[in-house]
């Protein structure tokens, strides 16, 4: 005798097809899935944005100063706004899934504050735990561009703040050899 199986709404496993539960998630089968779209386009677009951002306005900033505060204030932007579109979705999941089982949404939010290049590509990879689609090589991708754009901002930034002191070098070094 040969049992028929279904795919469970939330993870995604073979589950028997008369399932009440599913054995992997733990998510009730009996209710209708009233999963609705998540903020996935938010939590990745957000890095890539101001990635972009930074790489084209703020390393072009004639205040270099000002430049690296604006670069260090977007990156902080980043991480909170991020953690708090982890923690709203996973929130919005978990009310309208309550059996489903993941990370509590306020872990989420600080796990993505305190250490981002490693709790953001996670949550992109477990959100199927709350209904949505794995989003893991996705994540992986942003948080490599969100982390170069980032660095190559600050570098082009301190790379600048060296300038002066070369040209400074330069001009002295030019009026000692004509004797000055």
């Amino acid at each position: 005798m040969s049992k028929e199986t279904k795919s469970c709404h939330f993870c995604g496993e073979e589950i028997l097809a008369v399932a009440q539960k599913c054995k992997h998630c733990g998510s009730s089968l009996d209710s209708p899935v009233t999963i609705t779209k998540g903020l996935g386009g938010s939590i990745l677009f957000t890095p890539i944005i101001i990635g972009l951002i930074s790489l084209v306005i703020v390393s072009g900033l004639p205040d270099i100063e000002a430049g690296l505060i604006l670069a260090n204030t977007m990156i902080f932007l980043c991480l909170g706004l991020t953690a708090l579109f982890i923690a709203l979705e996973a929130r919005k999941a978990r009310a309208l899934q309550p059996s489903a089982k993941g990370t509590h949404p306020f872990v989420w939010f600080l796990a993505t504050c305190l250490i981002w290049g490693i709790a953001y590509p996670l949550y992109a990879w477990k959100r199927h735990q709350y209904g949505y689609r794995k989003r893991l090589w996705a994540g992986l991708c942003v948080t490599l561009f969100f982390v170069f754009s980032m660095g190559s901002t600050i570098v082009m930034l301190e790379e600048r703040k060296d300038e002066p002191r070369q040209q400074f070098r330069t001009l002295i070094d030019e009026m000692e050899r004509q004797g000055w």
